[in-house]
């Protein structure tokens, strides 16, 4: 189509002059993240805390500047990931979800997103016993149970000592 051109008018039925057009189509991309956090809900956990994972989605756009409608095609899915353990620490979660998104309206690309994982520490356990060192190690008395948490600390002490016996040389009361 030329840009410019003469018409010469006639007497009569001169004609419309058309000039062909096409639409303006941009091309662009646009990125989205989606970022995954660790963190350890104890303030006693000292071990390593998994690293941060961030997924990208790359987002191409086609705009068409006539109609003003625009339209993104994602170029890869946010993929599934399984939760690393941490012994003794349960997650919130056990895997993040994969996230797959169509083509869709270019105004409709989600925003940013993150997904924080929670360690907390499990319930734990342990039994304290009295022992009989002049009797191969028997158990004497009732032996007691105390909870407490992972990486936690709990108090004991010999209050319910059974009759009879007294504390091993260089054994500590509490």
């Amino acid at each position: 189509q030329a840009a410019s051109g003469t018409y010469q008018f006639n007497n009569t039925n001169n004609r419309t002059v058309k000039i062909h057009l096409n639409h303006v189509v941009d091309y662009s991309t646009q990125k989205t993240n989606r970022t995954i956090t660790y963190t350890v809900d104890d303030s006693n956990y000292t071990g390593q805390v998994p690293e941060t994972q961030t997924q990208t989605i790359t987002w191409k756009i086609t705009t068409d500047e006539a109609t003003g409608t625009s339209f993104a095609t994602p170029t890869g899915i946010y993929s599934e990931q399984t939760v690393p353990a941490i012994d003794g620490y349960t997650p919130n979660q056990d895997k993040v979800e994969q996230v797959t998104y169509n083509g869709m309206d270019a105004s409709g690309i989600p925003g940013d997103d993150t997904v924080k994982i929670i360690y907390h520490a499990n319930a734990q356990k342990v039994i304290v016993e009295y022992v009989d060192d002049s009797n191969n190690g028997v158990v004497v008395g009732t032996p007691e149970t105390v909870s407490g948490q992972t990486s936690g600390t709990v108090d004991w002490n010999t209050d319910s000592l059974p009759t009879g016996y007294k504390l091993a040389k260089g054994q500590a009361a509490s």
